[in-house]
């Protein structure tokens, strides 16, 4: 999801923050190089993949690519008689995402 959708104008909106959680989100800001209302937005929301200086044209090649050698190495396994090496491969890869995603939503805030 992107941080600001084109064509939708961001409103003022107000939120609780004592001087020193102020102070933080600030420093943190600036040193992303970001507008505090940027930053507190990538971190909530998360960030498009063209922050990452990368054309979405790119990023949707790259998922294609990873995707097909996903499906290739998957029926090679099957050819092989590897499909329980290759569950417990993709069990252990989807825990570890699992637990990078729960750090990401925890953020750099808390």
């Amino acid at each position: 999801m992107a941080v600001r959708p084109s064509g939708e104008k961001r409103r003022q909106r107000g939120i609780m923050a004592t001087d020193a959680e102020w102070a933080d989100i600030h420093a943190q800001a600036k040193a992303a190089d970001l507008s505090i209302s940027d930053y507190v937005m990538r971190a909530l929301v998360g960030s498009p993949p063209a922050a990452a200086g990368l054309p979405p044209s790119v990023v949707d090649r790259l998922v294609r690519a990873v995707l097909v050698l996903e499906r290739l190495e998957a029926m090679r396994m099957e050819v092989q008689g590897g499909s329980d090496i290759l569950r417990a491969v993709s069990a252990e890869v989807d825990a570890w995402l699992g637990a990078e995603t729960a750090i990401e939503r925890k953020g750099p805030l808390s």
